[in-house]
């Protein structure tokens, strides 16, 4: 009688066990299949913040070159100020401090990414200013978004989810990339063309 009950006991605590087993692994598979879609949706969110900071990054680069007649040189100190020049050019930091923004990091945490050309940053912007570094936006397949007629007057970048810059954003050529995100390339790149430049400027009294 004794060995019977033994055997119940067993035979019910083994059953517990697999069944506790058996919950445990269908918890795990829900857990993994709504994480991700969460994953999902809080990166979407991250990337409509990061295009609407772009927006108003773009306003007050334009509003600073209504006030100045020109746009601001990069901050090449890390300190949110534009650099006094940027006669050799090049990239560096958004200086979100000259501009007024409360900050200068994108949603992830790294830094805006800003390249100005020179000729509109050094000096007063009059109608026959034209491009000294050859700016150039390719999508992700080579081909060309902006003109060798009319190039980015600024650049704008985030390295996006991923945290680092790709493709062709991740050297420091005049070349930058900018296309639909994929396996290999999330950046957010955002320009400005000339006759936008001029638009605001002309509307605002500071081209001649």
């Amino acid at each position: 009688m004794k060995d019977n009950v033994n055997t119940n006991i067993k035979t019910t605590l083994g059953f517990t066990l697999l069944e506790l087993a058996i919950v445990l692994f269908v918890l795990t598979l829900l857990v993994g299949r709504f994480a991700l879609p969460l994953a999902a949706q809080r990166e979407a969110r991250q990337v409509k913040q990061a295009e609407a900071e772009m927006l108003e990054i773009r306003a007050a680069l334009l509003g600073y070159a209504v006030l100045y007649g020109h746009l601001p040189c990069p901050d090449v100190s890390g300190d949110g100020e534009a650099g006094a020049n940027c006669a050799t050019g090049g990239e560096g930091g958004l200086p979100y401090k000259t501009l007024g923004l409360a900050r200068g990091n994108d949603p992830w945490g790294k830094n805006w990414r800003y390249r100005v050309d020179r000729n509109f940053a050094n000096s007063p912007i009059r109608f026959d200013t034209t491009f000294a570094d050859s700016l150039q936006i390719n999508n992700l397949y080579g081909d060309k978004l902006s003109t060798d007629e009319e190039r980015p007057v600024f650049i704008l970048l985030s390295a996006g989810p991923n945290g680092r810059l790709d493709g062709d954003n991740a050297t420091t050529s005049n070349r930058y990339q900018s296309g639909a995100p994929t396996r290999d390339f999330d950046d957010l790149v955002f320009w400005l063309s000339r006759p936008i430049l001029f638009h605001h400027l002309l509307m605002a009294g500071r081209v001649s």
